[in-house]
């Protein structure tokens, strides 16, 4: 089949959303012809590793986009998405004339309150694995930042905005399969489109995936607690801080060790100095390669991400490949990625009670090394079976048998 597939963030070689956009393109590639439209952020790494069957359609919008996110005015760097859609669109309606696709599809953003005009083209559309539909519990909003708490607001607001946006809709009601990463975003969708929701995971593993070692004496010794990701409010690095601080009281020699940028870096310093581990936790900032953080985590006794908000959770599973037990809440994306078989999921209620759970499972680990190891094995055998790129997409090719011969949705979901 000629597809045509828009991935607005895609990279080879990177993480999170930009490397799902590539992947999802290797997948298709493998079995379809397919024409990619993307954004020109990433044109040189694409241009050298594009397959001979991929066709890529570049979408100028890096120096601009970046101008408008680095304005800091909520909202801006959304609507120029929505043109960047509109500019897509248009270029594939004239490419769509000269090839005849059999089927468009939205593969990233994976946000649902981002439409895609693809919808209007008139052939089978899948949209999705889409995001975005989580939300910070009530109870815990008090442990993000003033400014965290009201970016949090204005979310709920695009919320509220996005389910009457007239763009969505459109989207929503022309969609042959809508693809939700987890229950928190399919149940924020309108009822009347539930027959076509289906979960779908957008995380996976491509198996190949390389850990640097780290340099000789870097690891600090005894037990090592990594916190990797940004360090923004919803990452719930607070909570891992206070958390680690209890541990501390028991194990002297433990470590927590932060891998990633982000605003909220001088307010978790502060935050460990007031609580008397700041010689105990490594800020080690933004690491320039995927291969150092991976290294990191092999290295790790146990990875902990408290996050208040995720639609997915790409960390953890990159953990879970690591065979290395995992420390989570029971929310949005890492919810459904972790099991009790490879790691703890703690119930989001008050904060101080998220706590303490967070330091048990800790206190718990670090205690029973024996554990640690069957947890971390569990993990690794649900990723490398479960979550792998390759199981994605064969799903993803049933789903495009399916609405292009017109044959009803499975109601089986993918993990």
């Amino acid at each position: 089949m000629k597809i045509l597939l828009s991935a607005f963030s895609c990279c080879p070689g990177a993480g999170s959303e930009p490397g799902a956009g590539w992947n999802w393109t290797l997948q298709v590639c493998r079995r379809h012809e397919v024409w990619l439209l993307t954004s020109d952020e990433f044109r040189p790494q694409i241009e050298r590793e594009l397959p001979g069957n991929v066709h890529a359609v570049f979408i100028p919008s890096y120096s601009r986009w970046q101008w408008l996110k680095n304005r800091f005015i909520p909202g801006l760097d959304w609507l120029y998405y929505y043109w960047w859609q509109w500019k897509a669109y248009r270029a594939a309606r004239r490419l769509h004339v000269q090839v005849g696709f059999d089927l468009a599809h939205h593969a990233t953003f994976h946000s649902w309150r981002t439409p895609s005009f693809l919808c209007r083209l008139g052939i089978p559309f899948v949209w999705g694995p889409i995001g975005g539909g989580e939300t910070v519990p009530g109870a815990l909003r008090g442990q993000l930042s003033r400014k965290g708490r009201l970016l949090e607001r204005a979310r709920d607001l695009s919320q509220w905005v996005a389910v009457r946006d007239p763009a969505v809709r459109q989207t929503i009601r022309r969609a042959s399969v809508i693809l939700a990463v987890n229950r928190d975003t399919a149940e924020i969708l309108p009822r009347g489109c539930s027959d076509k929701v289906r979960l779908m995971s957008g995380l996976a593993m491509t198996g190949e995936e390389s850990a640097e070692p780290l340099p000789v004496g870097e690891r600090p010794p005894g037990f090592v607690v990594l916190a990797a990701g940004r360090l923004e409010p919803r990452k719930g690095c607070a909570l891992s801080l206070r958390a680690f601080a209890s541990l501390a009281r028991s194990h002297p020699d433990a470590t927590l060790v932060f891998t990633g940028a982000g605003p909220d870096r001088e307010r978790l310093a502060a935050l460990a100095r007031e609580l008397n581990v700041a010689q105990q936790v490594r800020f080690l900032g933004g690491l320039p390669r995927r291969a150092q953080v991976l290294g990191w985590m092999k290295a790790a006794n146990v990875i902990l991400l408290p996050s208040l908000r995720d639609s997915g959770g790409l960390v953890l599973l990159e953990a879970m490949v690591a065979a290395k037990p995992v420390v989570c809440l029971d929310l949005g994306g890492p919810g459904e990625v972790v099991t009790d078989q490879c790691g703890f999921k703690i119930r989001p209620g008050t904060p101080d009670q998220v706590v303490a759970d967070l330091a048990a499972a800790l206190e718990k680990l670090a205690g029973n090394p024996a554990l640690c190891e069957s947890l971390g094995q569990a993990g690794r055998r649900r990723a490398c079976e479960d979550y792998s790129w390759d199981k994605r997409g064969e799903s993803m090719m049933e789903i495009y048998r399916e609405v292009t011969e017109g044959r009803k949705l499975s109601t089986q979901n993918a993990p």
